[in-house]
């Protein structure tokens, strides 16, 4: 890997407004036949449902979204079989041994989510957007600018003292070699809409956030988020999720 130093400026572009990827509740017609597509004496096992829903994603390749909550319950092997099912179906049977998490279809996306245990205003991915617009960076990228977005709002910057100048976020990303950059343009979205729009237009077709069990919130008033493996990260990093690409699992 590379690493890709870069500045992040955290301006709200002007301009008329663009869709959202994929306005149908029921998502694309390419992604309501691959989860029609119907499987044979098919098993799933993994370390955790997270991890057998992404391995479920790649195998049959439709893009997901998974939000979840980081509590001991979901960190127990899983392993299921089907003698003839859809594929919708096998999500949904993983989603179903976990109480507690349901699933949507939108923006052309499977979407993965804890029913009750965050609530909407404590979701940094209900947040709205007036805009977001990358041309031409590769998605590890897009993904930063709109972690920094979030983050003004999770965790608000502290008042300048007098005469002190505003300034951006400095920072440094991982970056595959040869992954292909990318162009977005969408408008009054939510954070969760953005990512569906990575996801989208990259090879990245797998996000992922990780609720901290422990219900404290930022100064901002949000849920925290940790990593994968439940590794916390300070306020000012806040929040935090993975891009993940087929084939891959959580770091």
């Amino acid at each position: 890997m590379v690493r890709v130093a870069f500045l992040v400026t955290l301006l709200f572009a002007q301009g008329p407004p663009a869709p959202v990827p994929g306005s149908s509740s029921q998502g694309s017609p390419d992604l309501r036949a691959r989860l029609q597509e119907r499987v044979q004496n098919y098993d799933v096992a993994a370390d955790t449902f997270v991890e057998a829903l992404i391995k479920v994603a790649g195998q049959f390749k439709f893009p997901i979204g998974i939000a979840c909550v980081r509590k001991p319950s979901e960190l127990k092997p899983i392993h299921l079989s089907w003698s003839d099912a859809t594929v919708e179906q096998v999500v949904r049977d993983i989603v179903k041994a976990h109480p507690g998490y349901e699933i949507e279809v939108r923006n052309a996306v499977v979407h993965v989510r804890p029913h009750d245990m965050v609530s909407s205003k404590e979701s940094f991915l209900r947040l709205r957007i007036p805009r977001f617009d990358v041309q031409n960076e590769v998605a590890e990228i897009a993904s930063k600018r709109l972690a920094a977005l979030a983050n003004m709002k999770v965790t608000p910057p502290k008042p300048l003292a007098p005469g002190q100048a505003k300034g951006g976020i400095a920072g440094s990303q991982g970056v595959e070699v040869g992954d292909p950059e990318i162009s977005i343009s969408l408008a009054d979205v939510t954070v969760e809409d953005v990512l569906d729009g990575i996801s989208l237009a990259s090879p990245f077709k797998v996000w992922l956030v990780t609720f901290d069990a422990d219900a404290s919130l930022t100064p901002g008033g949000f849920r925290r988020t940790v990593s994968a493996v439940g590794k916390a990260a300070p306020d000012q990093y806040q929040p935090v999720w993975e891009l993940l690409k087929w084939g891959r699992t959580p770091y």
